[in-house]
């Protein structure tokens, strides 16, 4: 049986785990340029990380810019996808928001994996738009 734990961490102490996971999903496998990976809301958000038998496996982050909640870089190392992992960070990531008093919240969404997002309830806004060289969504749902 599967040992997962949910830990949550504010800015940037135990950040080494979201980095490691974050540069192999984004950096590694998308291409993603190191200088866009990692910015400035990486000190404001609470990152969400799945441990998996006590290994880090996947990650989120939410964050408030501009009267706006955001959550966005969700990742499961290649390995683990397809066990329904992402489902459970989101899961819990939109309750964290909730429990803190968040009441709507927005992400961009790769196109790809727009439907992921569908499914927990994200509903389109605007035109699709490029990010860091990938095209992308914007998606929010009501708490």
């Amino acid at each position: 049986m599967d040992d997962l734990k949910i830990e949550i961490i504010y800015g940037l102490e135990g950040f080494e785990k979201v980095k490691g996971i974050r540069y192999r999903v984004f950096v590694q496998e998308q291409g993603v340029p190191q200088e866009l990976e990692w910015d400035s809301f990486d000190r404001i958000a609470y990152h969400l990380i799945l441990h998996l038998n006590n290994t880090p496996v996947g990650t989120a982050r939410l964050f408030t810019k501009e009267n706006r909640s955001y959550i966005g870089r969700v990742a499961v190392l290649k390995e683990y996808r397809g066990r329904g992992y992402g489902r459970i960070i989101m899961k819990a990531i939109m309750e964290h928001a909730k429990n803190i008093g968040i009441k709507r919240i927005y992400l961009h969404s790769q196109i790809y994996i727009k439907d992921f997002y569908k499914k927990l309830g994200y509903k389109e806004i605007g035109d699709e738009f490029t990010e860091a060289g990938i095209t992308h969504i914007e998606m929010f749902i009501d708490l």
